[in-house]
């Protein structure tokens, strides 16, 4: 803010069209109040793939402020990426809403869906990330957006936008002000296990090292 830099994060998930189109369902009222977001992702640690699930859950739930989070892991002596890295993990999520999120960063979730999003009136199963189907008072509906927006495409799309908006145009959907909080999210999991306790939001931590490698020390 007091440099004006514009900064994008690197969640181009946001960009799959089916993500979108869920987003959209989830906020008009298709499945009712969001109830909560689930997502298993196996042997990912939550640091990599684990903060682009942690992301979709906000971006899903209309990126909702935080109330609280709280995590558990199994450390050993893994490392990756030049950092510790846990052999499991997870994290219950708290939204100012009221909705949860529950992401298992160890295990995927039985079958091969990504993600299930509860509704007081509905559910949404994202089965990949070209597809998902709802279920609500009306039936349930299958939407395939298979080849609309590529892997590729979406990194695409995240430098247009960012482009765009070194030339004044609106802000990207990975802006760094719609995504730090996912960042902050994925740290306050982390020091919720050094810390063994819930940690509430804003996150305050005074921990100067990466909390996996402290972790690791235990016994």
């Amino acid at each position: 803010t007091r440099t004006n830099a514009k900064v994008i994060i690197a969640h181009v998930r946001r960009y799959r069209p089916a993500f979108q189109h869920a987003r959209v369902l989830i906020n008009d009222g298709s499945i009712g109040t969001p109830v909560a977001c689930l997502a298993g992702i196996d042997n990912w640690d939550l640091s990599e793939w684990g903060s682009h699930w942690l992301d979709m859950f906000r971006y899903l739930l209309n990126e909702d402020q935080l109330a609280w989070v709280m995590g558990q892991a199994r450390v050993r002596q893994t490392r990756g990426y030049g950092h510790a890295m846990e052999d499991h993990a997870t994290v219950h999520i708290a939204f100012a809403n009221g909705a949860r999120g529950v992401l298992d960063g160890g295990k995927s979730l039985a079958g091969n869906d990504i993600m299930t999003i509860v509704g007081t009136h509905g559910v949404i199963v994202m089965h990949s990330e070209e597809s998902f189907s709802i279920t609500n008072s009306h039936g349930t509906t299958t939407h395939d957006f298979a080849g609309h927006v590529t892997w590729d495409g979406c990194w695409d799309a995240a430098v247009h936008e960012l482009v765009q908006w070194l030339q004044d145009g609106p802000e990207p959907l990975i802006s760094y002000a719609r995504t730090w909080q996912s960042a902050e999210l994925n740290l306050a999991a982390y020091v919720s296990m050094v810390e063994r306790d819930r940690i509430d939001f804003p996150l305050q931590s005074t921990l100067d090292v990466w909390p996996v490698e402290l972790l690791t020390e235990r016994k």
